[in-house]
């Protein structure tokens, strides 16, 4: 049985345009016109959607800072009393932008893998670690000036290409005052003799020297008094019991082009649509039969339909820990870097 009748936390893609063309995301530079949300779609979910729920997290395939509504939008949003998220790479503005952002009480996740200028531009392809530095140190100086803002935290897709990058990550943060760094599996296409779903995390063979970088990442950040956290299992195992997902229940994500989709990691994932704002009416698409069909796999555990799909929703439910369900009252959550590596311990 549906809790809610709207989603508690909403997801509103603005742009799938972005600044940068990252090596884990984009081959090359992209950006279309038409990539952005239409005024009449917006007004729709402002209308009908948001005023229900708690969370608004302004993100999607691109980078929402590009869209010149933002900042008025995340205005609105705090005028409802809803809590905004915006997850950038900070490669966008000047730091009076930003600090206009952190002032509204925005929830910032920073999008970085390296802390070296010339690692970084390698990885985030257009990017300047300088600029992103400015930012940030306008950032945190007004979360120091009034402790009730979020305070940032690194966002770090991870691999065993990337991961002696985390130190440098450690060091980047105790410059610019960011005292947390969660980390994420990359997630990449099958090998062509398996072609459903994606591969998560780290590949096997290099497992055992991934695990050491990993343990000395810690120990260094904690020396510096820095926090690592794991939001997903950084290898592609099974890692931990099923867990139900909430995301059928309290999540929801609005496209660009209209399309609701039931999950922030399958945006536009056409087996992840559940409807389309310009076709039904929001309450309409969040009952509708797909809807239900999906909550019912969900909830008995069945996941063959889903992974025949490509919607790798079996491998979340034991293998992701959480990111900001918490904001909503659930008790998923990014677990210290100390205790995932225990739990791996344990597991052999």
């Amino acid at each position: 049985m549906l809790d809610s009748l709207y989603p508690k936390y909403v997801f509103i893609e603005l742009t799938k345009n972005c600044n940068l063309y990252c090596i884990m995301c984009r081959e090359k530079k992209l950006y279309f016109d038409d990539w952005y949300m239409s005024d009449e779609i917006l007004e729709k979910v402002m209308k009908t959607i948001v005023p229900h729920a708690e969370v608004v997290d302004l993100r999607g395939w691109g980078e929402s800072s590009l869209d010149p509504r933002l900042p008025k939008l995340i205005d609105k949003i705090s005028q409802l009393g809803k809590k905004t998220v915006l997850y950038t790479n900070l490669n966008t503005h000047n730091p009076s932008y930003w600090k206009n952002i952190i002032k509204k009480g925005t929830f910032l996740a920073i999008s970085i893998e390296s802390g070296n200028k010339e690692n970084y531009k390698k990885i985030r392809r257009g990017g300047n670690l300088e600029v992103v530095k400015n930012n940030l140190k306008a950032i945190i100086e007004e979360c120091d000036k009034n402790s009730t803002f979020p305070r940032p935290f690194f966002t770090t897709v991870i691999s065993e290409k990337n991961v002696k990058e985390i130190k440098s990550l450690v060091d980047f943060g105790l410059e610019v005052g960011i005292n947390e760094i969660e980390l994420n599996p990359l997630s990449r296409p099958y090998h062509l003799n398996k072609p459903l779903g994606r591969w998560f995390g780290v590949l096997p063979e290099f497992e055992h020297e991934t695990n050491c970088y990993l343990n000395d990442a810690y120990e260094y950040a904690k020396e510096k008094g820095i926090s690592i956290k794991v939001a997903a299992n950084l290898y592609h195992e099974n890692s931990m019991k099923y867990k139900k997902c909430c995301h059928p229940w309290d999540y929801c994500c609005i496209c660009t082009n209209g399309d609701v989709s039931f999950c922030d990691h399958l945006f536009h994932n056409t087996n992840a649509i559940m409807g389309n704002l310009n076709d039904d009416d929001f309450y309409t698409i969040w009952h509708n039969n797909k809807y239900e069909e999906l909550r019912k796999m969900h909830d008995e555990g069945i996941y063959n339909q889903l992974t025949e799909k490509g919607l790798e929703c079996q491998w979340c439910s034991k293998n992701r820990y959480g990111n900001l369900e918490y904001l909503i009252g659930n008790d998923s959550r990014a677990i210290d870097l100390k205790m995932y590596l225990k739990t791996r311990e344990v597991k052999r």
